[in-house]
């Protein structure tokens, strides 16, 4: 819909009715639509990149399959020339734009999934560029935001907590493993040292570390989380050391909780309390140390 003049609730609501639209929801920062969260700034972003556009409101109609479609009431220049670029489709069909319907033929874009990996990567990389440079006291939800070149809302419905987000950034860095079966356990040991080793001497990630370990005692916060994640990035040690057992070179009697806490450990106290970086000598020495342990 587009309009010339002033732009109010008013108006907006005026030419809703005027279309035909009467029943729609107020100006918010989220739209559920088809069962996904979208973001009325990004909506706007799009829009405004318009030569025609002066002003513009984003609002949700109710839709019987979709919940809501996005609509967006636009105030065009006043030398502006309509044309089918940014004036109504008024009765036609809405458009399908990845998962959002809207009513304006500006507002386009590709398909939803690459658009969403590329805000989750371009969010998770600017949390582990603000803290390598400015420490977790600079993490806040409106500087990653800004640094990620995304809306707040595009953050908060992917990871609604400060937590989420710390946690999810950790485990782009240092996530789940995969070692393949080599027949020995002291040389798949060394695979997933070196691994880790690699991912920790990364640019931020040692602060990074630094602070999700700091964040999970602080008040409030949710243990289970950091539980989950740390049950994630040791899930290859465990099975390593599981499968040593099966194989017959790692002793049936091996406490594995503990040893598993030992390799996973013994570079992150390097790294964070030690202040060095892990280097291949302590992965030969972790190796061999947990060898004589528990090898057969």
């Amino acid at each position: 819909m587009a309009q010339r003049g002033p732009l109010d609730a008013d108006t907006a609501r005026h030419l809703m009715k005027a279309s035909g639209s009467e029943d729609f929801h107020q100006v918010k920062d989220v739209i559920v639509t088809g069962g996904e969260n979208v973001a009325s700034q990004e909506v706007e972003g799009a829009l405004r990149g318009h030569p025609d556009v002066l002003d513009l409101a984003v609002v949700g109609r109710p839709h019987p399959q979709w919940g809501e479609t996005v609509v967006a009431v636009v105030v065009l220049r006043p030398e502006s020339s309509p044309s089918t670029s940014c004036v109504p489709r008024s009765r036609r069909r809405p458009r399908k734009v990845g998962r959002m319907a809207v009513e304006q033929g500006q507002a386009r874009r590709g398909p939803g999934r690459p658009r969403q990996e590329h805000v989750t990567g371009a969010v998770l990389d600017a949390v582990v560029a603000l803290v390598a440079e400015h420490g977790m006291g600079a993490l806040t939800m409106d500087a990653v935001a800004a640094r990620a070149g995304v809306s707040k809302p595009a953050v908060y419905r992917r990871w609604p907590t400060k937590q989420d987000l710390v946690i999810a950034a950790a485990e782009s860095r240092i996530g789940p493993l995969t070692v393949p079966d080599m027949g020995d356990f002291r040389a798949e040991l060394r695979a997933v040292l070196t691994a880790r080793m690699e991912a920790y001497r990364r640019p931020g990630v040692d602060r990074l570390l630094a602070g999700v370990i700091g964040a999970s005692a602080e008040e409030g916060a949710v243990r289970e989380a950091f539980h989950a994640y740390t049950q994630r990035v040791t899930s290859e040690t465990r099975h390593v050391l599981e499968r040593g057992i099966a194989r017959g070179d790692v002793r049936a009697d091996a406490d594995l909780a503990a040893a598993t806490t030992l390799i996973a450990s013994s570079l992150v106290f390097r790294m964070v309390a030690e202040q060095r970086m892990p280097d291949e000598a302590l992965v030969e020495s972790v190796a061999e140390l947990i060898g004589r342990a528990v090898s057969v």
